[in-house]
């Protein structure tokens, strides 16, 4: 019965820790940066090391309604925004993403004619097995 009970719960912590992969990348990713439209990180894979990561940002995030928004048909923020930075932004109401609630949450912010805009990656960017991936729907 222990035997079963302890097989049982190492499957368990396993796909545990499989599935914390998969979630928000700022948590299991670190050295964040911001190269032109490409976010780069080292995200953390399944076996723990870190491999390097990277996704251009202007094929999922586009300028609708003079914000910036994730893409869904438009074309990518770069024709109207400019000074692009990656930040940490304080999250009051404890959104939950992916389940979880966080205080803390990878932003960027950018100038887009000439007024400042943001949009929180951690809503849509995650990291699976050391890759990062968009999920807009």
């Amino acid at each position: 019965m222990r035997a079963s009970f302890t097989a049982a719960l190492s499957l368990f912590l396993g796909v545990q820790s499989v599935a914390a992969v998969a979630e928000l990348f700022s948590v299991t990713c670190s050295d964040l940066s911001l190269d032109g439209t490409v976010l780069k990180a080292q995200c953390k894979k399944e076996d723990s090391t870190r491999a390097p990561a990277s996704m251009d940002l202007n094929g999922i995030i586009e300028i609708k309604d003079a914000k910036l928004a994730w893409k869904q048909d438009g074309a990518g923020y770069t024709s109207a925004c400019s000074s692009c930075a990656l930040y940490r932004d304080y999250n009051p109401r404890e959104t939950k993403y992916w389940g979880y609630p966080f205080l803390l949450r990878q932003a960027m912010k950018c100038s887009c004619s000439g007024v400042e805009q943001t949009i929180i990656l951690d809503e849509k960017i995650g990291n699976d097995n050391g890759k990062l991936y968009v999920q807009l729907w």
